[in-house]
């Protein structure tokens, strides 16, 4: 619920006249800001001042009937009251705007951020205003309904608008401050970095155990080589083999031939082993 400061608060001069919307007619409110530069208004006081200001430019320099605006909200949240929510503003551009759109104004400068009090409560204005106008449910910028250009209300309000801060059923629960969202961002990154330096790791250990498995295999296909070998060489070869081996080599030297010949006798008599082990060799065995 929202509390307004009266218009005795702010100081305002009587209004000339007042003329209230008509319910069928209203679409929604318009959300402008004074155009003040890179002045700040912070405390009550110098706002009460800036909207005295504003209203006298507005009856004496407009020839208006009173100040522009239905409702002003400054950044420390405080609501004030200027022509009130049910009375037709003279803010919007020309009377057809006028006729289907609110005018709250948010007091801050050109490049101001609405802070969270002043958005918290102009969705509470926004609220009360829904109460009177039950179909008047758009919000929208200034720049959007006024028939000739206009910055009003800045970029920094018309990204609220789009982000629907001012809207009453926004929750707060999910804003994220522009340093929340990169200290979320970087915590993202940070993990997905380290998710892909885990993977890496797992994959590299992965092809280690691979590696090793196939280096075991191989190690133990040559032990059995070795043993086929060891089989051959000396559980294969009978007596009688080396028996007459050494007989075909006797022979040969009986016969005169040489050393080298008398070998390559004694060899012939084991081909059949000799065929047996390159073949253990060359794997065919």
């Amino acid at each position: 619920m929202v509390t307004y400061l009266t218009r005795a608060d702010w100081g305002a001069r009587p209004a000339r006249n007042a003329n209230k919307l008509i319910v069928r007619e209203v679409r929604g409110v318009g959300i402008h800001y004074p155009g003040m530069g890179t002045r700040r208004l912070v405390t009550q006081s110098q706002v009460a001042g800036g909207l005295r200001g504003w209203q006298d430019y507005h009856m004496d320099g407009r020839d208006w009937a009173d100040i522009a605006y239905q409702v002003a909200v400054d950044q420390a949240g405080r609501a004030w009251q200027l022509r009130g929510l049910n009375i037709r503003s003279a803010a919007n551009g020309d009377e057809t705007v006028n006729h289907q759109y609110g005018a709250i104004l948010l007091v801050i400068g050109d490049d101001e951020v609405p802070t969270e009090a002043l958005k918290a409560t102009t969705r509470g204005v926004v609220a009360d205003f829904r109460k009177w106008f039950p179909a008047g449910t758009l919000i929208r910028p200034h720049s959007a309904i006024r028939p000739d250009p206009t910055d009003c209300p800045g970029d920094r309000a018309r990204a609220c608008i789009t982000r629907g801060e001012f809207d009453p059923a926004h929750s707060t629960e999910d804003d994220v401050t522009p340093e929340q969202l990169a200290a979320i961002v970087g915590a993202a990154n940070a993990a997905t970095a380290a998710a892909n330096k885990a993977t890496a790791a797992a994959n590299a250990a992965k092809d280690a155990a691979v590696a090793a498995g196939s280096q075991a295999a191989a190690a133990a296909d040559a032990a059995g080589r070795r043993w086929a070998l060891y089989q051959l060489r000396f559980g294969l070869q009978t007596e009688d083999d080396r028996a007459a081996a050494l007989q075909a080599y006797q022979d040969a030297i009986a016969k005169g031939d040489s050393q080298e010949q008398a070998m390559a006798a004694a060899t012939a008599k084991l081909q059949a082993l000799d065929d047996m082990l390159e073949a253990v060799q060359q794997g065919k065995g």
